[in-house]
């Protein structure tokens, strides 16, 4: 249905833009997390010390955070 109504379309834009920014991203947050072998927050505070980039660490956390209580909720059976 949505290759017929024009959806493919975006669909494949979605993909390209998951794969060309999600994917460099991901890389670059697995080598800070080796490279500071600490949690997200420290590890950002020691790769560029006296800068704001610990913020992207307590995003992350507070993120994580807020997709696990989503996904708890969705995820009880309803019996």
């Amino acid at each position: 249905m949505a290759g017929t109504n024009g959806g493919s379309v975006f669909i494949l834009l979605f993909v390209l833009c998951t794969f060309f920014i999600g994917l460099p991203v991901l890389i670059a947050e697995f080598m800070i997390g080796r490279r500071g072998q600490k949690d997200a927050v420290t590890s950002f505070k020691e790769q560029a010390p006296g800068k704001p980039w610990d913020l992207i660490g307590w995003g992350g956390m507070v993120i994580a955070g807020l997709i696990l209580s989503f996904y708890s909720v969705v995820g009880l059976p309803l019996s």
